[in-house]
């Protein structure tokens, strides 16, 4: 009965043994000077662009060109990144007149995009030991057809 009870002990030790996480950081190209944060989300697929995202890093834009943000502890899995470039600094995604994104964006695997983003095109996998990942960021001034 005691080797049961011990196996039992240790089972349930193993179960809620959390996950090793590390850095993730994200270094956003493109940024322009217009001030504000970068929000830099990382979603699961269970949170997939929803309001409150697992891991958030923010860092102020105070100049042009490559803006680097680390986001802490996050734990081995699959994610997606997407960055606000919150110009105004309103903590959400500005929109103009005719309901177009007003902001500054970037997402993981972007380029690989033939129509709206899903978790398994847009994901990247994040190891124990943390990973970098390196994004180009989109203004809609320089954007075409959408």
């Amino acid at each position: 009965m005691h080797k049961i009870m011990l196996g039992i002990s240790f089972a349930a030790l193993a179960s809620a043994t959390p996950a090793f996480a590390g850095d993730l950081t994200v270094t956003v190209t493109g940024v322009k000077a217009k001030g504000g944060t970068l929000l830099v989300a990382v979603y699961d697929k269970a949170t997939l662009f929803r309001a409150k995202p697992p891991f958030l890093g923010t860092a102020k834009v105070t100049q042009p060109g490559d803006v680097t943000v680390s986001v802490k502890d996050v734990a081995a899995g699959d994610y997606v990144v997407s960055v606000l470039h919150d110009a105004d600094d309103n903590q959400a995604m500005t929109m103009a007149a005719d309901g177009k994104f007003g902001e500054g964006t970037a997402l993981t695997n972007a380029e690989q995009l033939r129509g709206p983003p899903t978790f398994d095109i847009n994901k990247i996998t994040v190891p124990a030991t943390g990973a970098r990942v390196t994004i180009a960021m989109s203004y809609p001034e320089d954007r075409s057809g959408w």
